[in-house]
């Protein structure tokens, strides 16, 4: 694969990763009534699981992302899975922005 083939593909993802990012933070705050806060529901799982922080709960979700690709990648493709290959990268791809903007509202709250 050349570099500008590769530097599309990472585009699109991106791209694609933000797109959904919002329908999905818009549905969730739509069922939350809440448009404010980005991370309550993983404040909430973190309560409920006795985490001590959204930020644990966020890795959760991120090493479930990183562990569904794995398994494709292990099995060569051979793996059903329910959601494409693209929204299993984008969810890993927002997990990990989620994620990062929490260690930096936690660091600005320091």
């Amino acid at each position: 694969m050349t570099n500008e083939r590769l530097e599309q593909h990472a585009k699109d993802l991106v791209e694609y990763a933000l797109e959904l990012g919002r329908k999905k933070g818009a549905e969730y705050a739509q069922m939350q009534m809440d448009n404010e806060d980005r991370f309550r529901n993983f404040r909430i799982a973190s309560e409920v699981a006795m985490m001590d922080n959204a930020g644990q709960s966020m890795m959760n979700y991120l090493m479930k992302s990183f562990m569904s690709i794995g398994r494709f990648v292990k099995f060569s493709g051979k793996v059903e899975m329910n959601e494409s290959l693209d929204d299993r990268f984008a969810d890993l791809l927002n997990y990990t922005f989620m994620l990062y903007g929490w260690i930096k509202e936690e660091l600005d709250e320091q």
